[in-house]
């Protein structure tokens, strides 16, 4: 039986959230944002390596949210993240992302966003 360090038990190694909780908490970020997120245009036809050339980090869409988020960067979304990398860390396909952050049937709520990813968290 291996000795506990006081550090260990200060700094526990996280538990790797699931898809469907990464989901959950994407949700939960954008309905409470106190303002509009922007939407993408075109974004299912961008080509996939494209995606990994848009630094979102300071942008002001669930994809920024999701990049600036505490509770991600624990689970391993880098700091500078793209399109592409929030699309893999969140385990999505690029229809997926498509269905709550294009603008191509408008603009929609943030209310209306969350519940487009809870829709994805429950498949």
């Amino acid at each position: 039986m291996r000795n506990v360090q006081p550090q260990e038990l200060l700094n526990p190694i996280p538990v790797a959230m699931t898809r469907r909780e990464k989901l959950l908490r994407l949700a939960e970020l954008v309905r409470s944002h106190p303002g509009p997120l922007a939407l993408y245009h075109g974004l299912e036809y961008i080509h996939i390596d494209d995606l990994y050339r848009f630094i979102i980090c300071n942008d002001i869409s669930a994809f920024g949210l999701a990049a600036r988020d505490e509770v991600f960067r624990q689970q391993g979304m880098q700091e500078n993240a793209t399109i592409g990398n929030v699309k893999q860390f969140l385990e999505l396909n690029q229809n997926e992302l498509h269905e709550f952050s294009c603008d191509c049937g408008g603009r929609i709520s943030n209310e209306t966003m969350a519940q487009r990813i809870e829709g994805l968290a429950a498949r």
